[in-house]
């Protein structure tokens, strides 16, 4: 069996799913357009995170790495957000799914708000 790109990168294409009951575990499937948005959205946080490690070496003013680190940490927020919508979304639609697993969603919402 080959492994495609979006396996490695921890994305499943669609109508691949796990074994285990808990959808914490399960892969959220993106379709390719939202995918590439948010490998994107995860690079421009990445420079954003090195943009703060070069500021604190070149021992820039607080303000300015506070202000880029925010960005950063802003950026990421987003990122998870887009991740759990698609995970809540496709477990709503998903008629085998529990309630158990809606609550376990929201449990991972709640920790990135």
């Amino acid at each position: 069996m080959t492994t495609t790109n979006r396996q490695r990168d921890g994305v499943r294409p669609s109508g691949a799913a796990q074994a285990s009951g808990d959808v914490t575990r399960h892969s959220v499937t993106l379709p390719p357009d939202e995918l590439d948005a948010l490998r994107a959205r995860l690079r421009r946080i990445q420079g954003q995170v090195g943009a703060v490690v070069t500021m604190l070496d070149e021992q820039r003013e607080c303000r300015e790495v506070v202000h880029v680190l925010a960005a950063a940490s802003g950026a990421l927020n987003r990122a998870g957000f887009v991740l759990l919508n698609r995970a809540m979304r496709q477990c709503a639609a998903d008629p085998d799914a529990s309630p158990n697993d809606l609550a376990a969603l929201e449990k991972l919402f709640l920790e990135i708000t």
